[in-house]
């Protein structure tokens, strides 16, 4: 069975998920060096834009 991963944009709509799992790898302690999530701008502004090559 042929299965398709399909990749998007992250949206600001998404983040309030996003933020839930990334604060979770926060509370490991192996996942960053981040004490807390950054917002929703902090975060958009150090992230690539786009997928490259698109």
């Amino acid at each position: 069975m042929e299965k398709t991963i399909v990749i998007e944009n992250m949206l600001a709509s998404d983040w309030e998920q996003v933020r839930h799992i990334y604060v979770e790898g926060i509370h490991t302690g192996n996942a960053t060096f981040d004490t807390e999530a950054p917002s929703w701008q902090e975060w958009d502004q150090n992230h690539l834009s786009r997928l490259n090559g698109q």
